[in-house]
């Protein structure tokens, strides 16, 4: 039986088997994912995230259909909550900007356009101001590299961009934003990394230490996010997420729909690591119910 078929049972008539729900939409990848909710279309004429959104609720609801959606569509989301009345959500913006592939941004403004009948890039251009600024639109322009890294022939490259990093910042008086803000928002999370080893081995610091003492407010937090390994800067999240009084529901989903099975286990080593203490028992402390079987189910 497919598994659209199933999830339609499992939602159809009085209650929802939320155990089955589970066992589907926890258990299949993004691709996956789309392709049964295409079928879902084509066989009961209305979309999978519709049919979720009548049966469920809550936080769990939102989770669920944040799972099923486009990606692009989900981001354009997102970043319209980030970016609508007064205040801006920094931290959304640079969750999605920074860890967002090309295509997907691109989709992303599309769809903000379609939707919101309004320019992604006015929206943010009016929310944020300076070097911030300048490096969010150069992410929003979706052209950042995203080839695997090559050390036969990136090797130079990597030893040139520490040095002129360091030229740019440390090693004279002031900031070279300019490149700061080419380099970072440029370059692969791969290349970075590198040019991070070899930049602690020529110097003795770290490119996040340097980042500090060159930078400040929200410039430094997102060149900071651009420097950091994925599963160190997710951890983090994960921990502001749900740490002291209160659970910010918006980031604890985003850390489960924006991250593979594969960078959550890397995520919860690292805040085992981090924190030294079960990120599984931080979200059962956290959340309950159906809302917090389906995210062990994901971290699982």
């Amino acid at each position: 039986m497919e598994d659209a078929e199933i999830l339609h049972k499992a939602m159809r008539g009085a209650g929802t088997d939320d155990q089955t729900m589970a066992d589907i939409l926890c258990h299949r990848t993004y691709e996956q994912l789309q392709s049964i909710a295409a079928s879902y279309q084509v066989k009961y004429g209305k979309s999978l995230e519709e049919a979720i959104r009548n049966d469920t609720s809550g936080d769990y609801k939102n989770l669920l259909v944040s799972l099923v959606l486009p990606r692009g569509e989900f981001y354009a989301h997102i970043l319209h909550a980030a970016v609508e009345g007064l205040g801006t959500d920094d931290g959304a913006l640079i969750d999605v900007l920074v860890w967002a592939k090309n295509y997907d941004i691109k989709c992303a403004i599309h769809v903000y356009h379609k939707v919101y009948k309004k320019h992604l890039s006015s929206d943010i251009k009016g929310d944020t101001s300076g070097n911030y600024k300048r490096v969010l639109c150069a992410l929003l322009r979706g052209t950042r590299d995203e080839a695997p890294f090559d050390i036969k022939i990136s090797d130079c490259q990597v030893e040139k961009d520490a040095h002129d990093l360091y030229k740019k910042g440390e090693g004279k008086v002031g900031t070279d934003d300019d490149f700061f803000v080419d380099f970072f928002t440029c370059h692969s999370h791969a290349h970075i990394q590198a040019v991070g080893a070899e930049y602690k081995a020529k110097h003795k610091r770290t490119i996040q230490e340097a980042i500090k003492s060159e930078t400040s407010g929200d410039y430094q937090r997102v060149l900071l996010a651009l420097a950091t390994p994925r599963a160190e800067y997710w951890a983090k999240r994960l921990h502001h997420a749900v740490q002291g009084l209160g659970t910010d529901d918006r980031l604890l989903q985003r850390v489960f729909v924006l991250n593979t099975k594969e960078h959550l286990r890397e995520i919860e080593a690292e805040y085992q690591k981090a924190y030294k203490k079960s990120a599984v028992k931080d979200i059962k402390g956290d959340t309950s119910g159906w809302y917090e079987k389906t995210l062990l189910a994901l971290l699982n």
